[in-house]
């Protein structure tokens, strides 16, 4: 394990010597990859006729998933470019004096998550549930890991301007909800009285407009994730976080890293020097040979957050991780760097 780590760590400094590629791809157009996606509603009610799933069914449409793959690579390259174009102007602050200048001058780090939701007329969407949520959990004396809204809501922020806020997309003419916890489910047809039926509980392991796929927690798990906190000086934190999400058609791999300072009496999300890198290594059986490995790191930057994610798309099977060896992460912060695996 420790051999594994240090190749890790390795191949960590290397990246930030070299530098992310990805970190300094071009912008393009947004209009050529989003002109076919549409704004879509499928109306559903509880079971006593009212609706309190009001937002469920009205989501975007991504025409394939090749579509919605390029989507997110363009909003996290536009965000990407955006967050750079500002803190770049800033590198000879302290911290705490750039604290300042993003509140004196008011900067959104998510302005082109913004500006694609309002493309759209998307005011539903997941992003701005989870920010609700985040700002009540930051406004507590101590952060509390067991009200962390990252414990419910599987997706990071690019994402999340892609889900509506009860986690339902349409992609290749089929719904995915994902946001229940013992299952996932893919609707093939009949989409407003199939989401209806997810909203209220009713037992749809045999609808045939319903595929359901159980959230894998074994020793060789498809869906897990890890989540650390260390304070790691005064009035600072940060969050490390692992996780696995596989269903037959799609699974992620990410490593996350978010900075925390307390000022003026409160936790908000601030920016420092932070980056990681995470290897991948999935089989689609415990016992089998490893089908799909690689390393995505993100280099060490004076963000908010960083975040590397992997997308494996065309399996006929689930992707599994075995504890250890499947999912680990090197997460540079405070000058330092220490290593995580996914394990449980």
């Amino acid at each position: 394990m420790k051999n594994i780590f240090f190749k890790l760590c390795s191949l960590f400094i290397i990246s930030i010597l070299l530098s992310c590629t990805t970190d300094n791809k071009t912008v393009t157009d947004q209009a050529n990859l989003t002109t076919e996606i549409k704004m879509l509603s499928f109306p559903t009610s509880s079971n006593d006729g009212r609706n309190p799933f009001t937002t469920s069914g009205t989501m975007l449409s991504f025409p394939t998933f090749q579509d919605y793959e390029n989507t997110i690579n363009l909003l996290e390259s536009q965000l990407e470019a955006h967050q750079e174009a500002f803190y770049s102007q800033y590198e000879n602050l302290t911290d705490d004096e750039l604290d300042d200048i993003e509140d004196s001058t008011g900067f959104e780090p998510q302005q082109p998550l913004i500006d694609f939701e309002n493309q759209y007329g998307f005011s539903n969407s997941l992003r701005v549930k989870y920010n609700d949520l985040e700002e009540v959990w930051l406004n507590n004396e101590e952060l509390d890991s067991l009200t962390d809204p990252d414990n419910d809501i599987l997706f990071d922020e690019v994402e999340q301007a892609l889900w509506n806020e009860h986690q339902e997309v349409m992609i290749e003419g089929k719904v995915f909800a994902f946001g229940k916890l013992q299952a996932t489910y893919e609707i093939l047809d009949d989409f407003g009285t199939s989401l209806t039926k997810i909203n209220n509980g009713e037992d749809v392991s045999n609808d045939p407009n319903i595929i359901t796929t159980e959230k894998n927690h074994s020793i060789c798990t498809t869906w897990r994730s890890k989540t650390s906190y260390h304070a790691y000086a005064n009035r600072r934190k940060v969050k490390k976080t692992l996780l696995l999400r596989s269903v037959p058609w799609f699974t992620k791999t990410k490593g996350k890293i978010t900075s925390y300072k307390k000022r003026r009496g409160r936790w908000r999300k601030r920016p420092t020097y932070i980056g990681l890198g995470v290897q991948r290594n999935l089989k689609t059986t415990c016992s089998g040979p490893v089908v799909r490995s690689g390393y995505k790191s993100k280099s060490i930057k004076r963000r908010r957050t960083r975040r590397a994610t992997s997308y494996d798309w065309g399996f006929s099977h689930s992707l599994r991780a075995q504890k250890w060896t499947g999912v680990y992460a090197t997460f540079y912060y405070g000058g330092s760097s220490n290593n995580m695996a996914l394990s449980w």
